[in-house]
């Protein structure tokens, strides 16, 4: 058996080399551990449209998933699509409710207390206009036709994306003043 010497230079530069080897390869993995982790949503958004257009779906469906519960007589459904927080707002008739049991409590007494209907609810003439990925402007027509008489007017909703999905946090609606 033959040994091989090999120069302590070449000894040192192969360390060096495997060490850089090391600290490349490292950095590669850690790279595509955050992204997927991290941007597996943003590359699926992205594919999609983009940021805008995804939360532009996702208001439509929130909106949808309201109108659906409202119509199934699901008040806390219809509920889910409000931010459960004191500081949300809801302005309408000339009155200010602040906060997420108040407005269910208005939307209750006016809805669902006894001899009370819910009716059909129905939203028209959406325009959704994204602000960025988080933050969406939503305006659009309400009806709600009940066995007794129909009500409508017209809604300006501020939906942002919370860790819980995208809720609204803030409700400006009118009702049309009713027909003599």
């Amino acid at each position: 058996m033959e040994i091989v010497q090999v120069a302590p230079q070449t000894t040192f530069y192969r360390l060096i080399a495997f060490r850089l080897m090391q600290i490349v390869l490292i950095g590669a993995f850690s790279i595509f551990i955050w992204e997927c982790c991290n941007g597996i949503g943003n590359i699926s958004r992205m594919m999609k449209g983009g940021p805008k257009k995804a939360a532009i779906s996702n208001v439509q469906h929130l909106l949808l998933r309201q109108e659906a519960a409202w119509n199934d007589g699901d008040l806390d459904g219809f509920m889910i699509g409000y931010w459960y927080d004191t500081e949300l707002t809801f302005y309408s008739d000339n009155t200010i409710e602040k906060g997420y049991e108040p407005l269910k409590q208005r939307y209750f007494k006016k809805y669902k207390a006894e001899g009370k209907e819910m009716g059909k609810l129905t939203f028209s003439n959406l325009d959704i206009n994204p602000v960025s990925g988080e933050f969406v402007v939503a305006r659009g027509h309400w009806k709600v036709e009940k066995s007794k008489e129909t009500t409508e007017g017209l809604f300006t909703l501020w939906i942002e994306k919370k860790p819980e999905g995208w809720r609204i946090v803030h409700d400006h609606t009118s009702a049309a003043p009713k027909a003599p």
